[in-house]
């Protein structure tokens, strides 16, 4: 019928028509609907959507983690070392003429206690051994068992570091008796850093090369709680608060945390980076960050590992995994075992 009623051309011209009216209503949908920045409906869940994709920050994630009790009864006046995979230090901050050394085996769940001398008041364990310092002199014990103390500085080197800071533009007049911080000994260079708080303001951190006893300060600031020695030997420390990277070639340092951070700890790779700071609100949590991306403050990714730690005593890399050792109200102790997701 309608082919005997409408001719040809005018046929033609409503078929084109309703072709452009289609494909108008077409984009018209699709704007409607996908138009970036507005809510947009899936049949995919958002957990598998999450999961299928990366998440939006390209610092290291979390796994999982285990916790467990740890049997110490100490309180409160000890330093933590996690000697290996399975195995915990407990140490006195400040010894006496005999401290008790405490380790505890996670594997048989077994606590060991030793009754050891000591040479000064200060005693700390780096790479293995017992490390005892004083203002004047330092001494290294390789065992519990043993009472053979080596020298490893000898001699009125107190003056030595005061004339060293003085250098750095620190008034003499402003310093005090020198309180020992940090220690690490470096076995492949047979050399010592020892960071030392000299009163409210300054704090120096110190090389000493045993083999040829030259001292060196490494840099200066106003605190320096604690500090580790990454590979290429520059030297990450805790400024009050604040994480700083030391280049020991140039001298400078460089911020890579603000705020305040508690723990810190990178692996030994020296690719990744953990630390434990108390945010706004008074909570304690963890966070990481991977060490070989770009340092530049615009560039670094710091990611929420976990949250709610209480009075966190240790945070240390253990082959591939978090130690963290933390005291409860009750005064017990309590291990995470934090792993990271690989990448």
């Amino acid at each position: 019928m309608f082919k005997r009623i409408l001719p040809d051309r005018v046929k033609d011209i409503l078929l084109l028509a309703g072709l452009l009216g289609f494909f108008i209503l077409g984009f018209y949908a699709a704007g409607h609907y996908f138009t970036p920045g507005q809510n947009q409906t899936f049949s995919l869940e958002e957990e598998d959507f999450a999961s299928s994709y990366p998440a939006p920050s390209s610092g290291p994630r979390l796994a999982h983690v285990t916790t467990e009790s740890i049997p110490l009864q100490e309180k409160g006046n000890s330093t933590f070392y996690v000697t290996g995979p399975n195995r915990i230090l407990s140490l006195p901050k400040w010894g006496g003429e005999q401290i008790t050394v405490s380790s505890y085996n996670l594997l048989n769940k077994q606590m060991n206690h030793r009754e050891m001398k000591v040479p000064s008041k200060t005693v700390f364990y780096s790479e293995g051994c017992f490390i005892w310092i004083d203002s004047d002199s330092a001494y290294m014990q390789n065992s519990a068992d043993q009472d053979d103390y080596k020298h490893l500085i000898e001699g009125l080197y107190f003056k030595e570091r005061l004339r060293l800071l003085t250098g750095s533009g620190v008034q003499i007049a402003d310093l005090q008796e020198e309180r020992i911080t940090d220690v690490f000994y470096d076995r492949e260079t047979e050399s010592l850093y020892v960071s030392a708080q000299y009163n409210d303001q300054t704090a120096g951190l110190f090389h000493y090369q045993i083999g040829t006893r030259t001292l060196k300060l490494l840099t200066a600031a106003a605190y320096i709680d604690s500090f580790q020695v990454l590979p290429g030997h520059n030297v990450m420390y805790l400024n009050h608060g604040g994480l700083f990277l030391l280049d020991v070639h140039t001298g400078s340092a460089q911020q890579l945390v603000e705020g305040k951070v508690i723990n810190f700890s990178v692996s030994g790779d020296g690719l990744k980076l953990v630390y434990t700071a108390v945010n706004e609100r008074g909570v304690t949590e963890l966070y990481g960050m991977y060490m070989d991306r770009s340092m530049a403050k615009e560039m670094r990714e710091h990611s929420l590992l976990y949250s709610n730690l209480s009075n966190v005593q240790a945070l240390e890399w253990s082959n591939d995994q978090v130690l963290c050792i933390t005291r409860q109200a009750n005064g017990s102790y309590q291990l995470y075992r934090f792993t990271l997701k690989s990448e």
